[in-house]
């Protein structure tokens, strides 16, 4: 049977290198009409290359709890948070999303690999923990925007309130089939993630699209775009270098200690004005700022990004400069967002 990435090959799109050993979809035609079909109706994603571990045993959360940076012993069956990979001194180079999937049994899913380093704890704590890979079990499909909610219904036969809520998962059947199901996402607006067995992805795909005329396939640069409105970091972006998780705006995260970032995320503009020219952006040459992504944004009409900056001057409206002298504007995240519980 012909799985969705094979499937995709036997079609003439152009694909992007998001990260090494990871190459995505880049459009199914034109990315901002399927970024607009995003805000406007919703849009379909494979984001397939994230990595899922399971990790199961009486000692799990006491692994995990080392492992990542967030206290799990009252996380809820059922529920999904945020969290972080932190090192002894407080930096992170990866988030994660943490699923408790029973009392000793849950999914960890991230950008990049994560085993051998979970591996590397377990075997330090001298824990007995069982971990698996996923990835090769599952597609990661992603229905986003505001009427994802009524397509899930409609493609799945199911009653609306049937659908998790934000941050929580439960499981559906399709073709005598479970398929998991979870309410998150990465667009600033509603959306949900499906966790589809490998076998029948492609079929889930095309019915998807096939029930649902106002349903859009989308690539990554429509996702960078989305992503980047909103806010949300990039493991191959805002994580290259490790970071505190204070200057990724998640302080509530810290457990024990302060952290007093010297720099801090931000929303950039990127401006048009010559910096010799204007002296609000080239009066103050000691504190560059340094992006991290970039893209056009199809709802502001120009060119927006993320980026650090000297966390005592990142203030809404301030006007800076680029290493390479190019004039920003720096922002206050996020630049959208409409995907609230």
């Amino acid at each position: 049977m012909q799985s969705l990435s094979d499937y995709f090959q036997t079609r003439a799109l152009e694909y992007i290198d998001l990260a090494p050993g990871i190459t995505l979809p880049a459009h199914f035609g034109d990315w901002q009409q399927e970024y607009w079909s995003v805000r406007r109706h919703s849009g379909l994603f494979d984001f397939s290359f994230m990595h899922t571990v399971e990790v199961a045993g009486s000692s799990a959360i006491t692994a995990l709890e080392v492992f990542q940076c967030r206290l799990l012993r009252d996380q809820a069956i059922g529920s999904i948070r945020y969290s972080f990979i932190v090192d002894h001194e407080g930096y992170t180079d990866l988030d994660i999303t943490i699923w408790r999937l029973d009392i000793d049994r849950f999914w960890l899913i991230a950008g990049r690999p994560i085993s051998d380093r979970l591996k590397q704890v377990i075997r330090e704590l001298k824990l007995d923990l069982e971990i698996s890979e996923k990835r090769p079990d599952f597609n990661i499909l992603a229905v986003q925007g505001p009427s994802s909610k009524d397509i899930l219904s409609k493609t799945f036969f199911c009653q609306v309130n049937q659908l998790p809520e934000f941050f929580r998962f439960n499981t559906i059947s399709f073709m005598n089939t479970p398929i998991r199901i979870a309410r998150l996402g990465y667009t600033g607006e509603m959306g949900y993630e499906l966790f589809v067995p490998r076998e029948i992805a492609k079929q889930v795909w095309l019915k998807l699209l096939e029930l649902n005329e106002n349903l859009s396939e989308c690539g990554f640069v429509a996702a960078n775009a989305l992503r980047i409105e909103a806010g949300f970091l990039l493991f191959s972006n805002e994580l290259q270098a490790p970071r505190l998780l204070a200057e990724l705006g998640f302080e509530r995260f810290i457990r024990g200690g302060d952290q007093r970032p010297l720099e801090k995320i931000v929303g950039i503009t990127f401006a048009t004005a010559q910096p010799h020219l204007d002296l609000e952006y080239s009066a103050d040459l000691e504190h560059f700022i340094v992006p991290t992504s970039r893209c056009y944004s199809p709802q502001m009409q120009c060119e927006i990004g993320l980026g650090f900056y000297d966390a005592a001057m990142a203030y809404d409206k301030k006007k800076a400069l680029t290493r390479e002298l190019e004039p920003v504007e720096i922002m206050k995240l996020p630049f959208y967002r409409n995907d609230k519980p």
